[in-house]
């Protein structure tokens, strides 16, 4: 079940490549290697590393939840409340592969740029 999940969320969250798992997490890329070839189980520190990274909860990682869990980031500043809309546009890229993922914030990204250019232009014709 465990090397499920982090396969799983390697490809969604690290473009299917360990060494990016190996960067967010600070774990050598050979530890995270050994994981998929069982001759290994992560340590304490290396879970809370791996979750930390993967924005997972170590209980889903291990199998023992169905869904992600809440990682608490601690902030000097507490993070605005999603309106529903805001909440079903997450849910809704949640729900899509990674390649959709990557397209879908491709497609955001231009509409952000539009939107940005297009008030620039109306500043400078005031």
């Amino acid at each position: 079940m465990f090397t499920d999940r982090l396969r799983e969320l390697i490809d969604e969250k690290c473009d299917g490549r360990q060494s990016v798992l190996a960067k967010k997490s600070g774990l050598a890329t050979t530890v995270i290697s050994s994981y998929f070839c069982r001759k290994s189980q992560p340590s304490l520190s290396q879970l809370i590393a791996l979750s930390q990274a993967l924005e997972c909860s170590i209980d889903y990682l291990a199998g023992i939840e169905d869904d992600l869990g809440n990682i608490v980031i601690q902030n000097e500043t507490a993070a605005p409340q999603l309106s529903e809309s805001e909440q079903k546009l997450l849910e809704n890229f949640r729900a899509l592969p990674p390649d959709l993922k990557r397209r879908a914030e491709s497609y955001l990204q231009n509409l952000s740029d539009a939107a940005r250019q297009e008030r620039f232009t109306i500043n400078q014709k005031s």
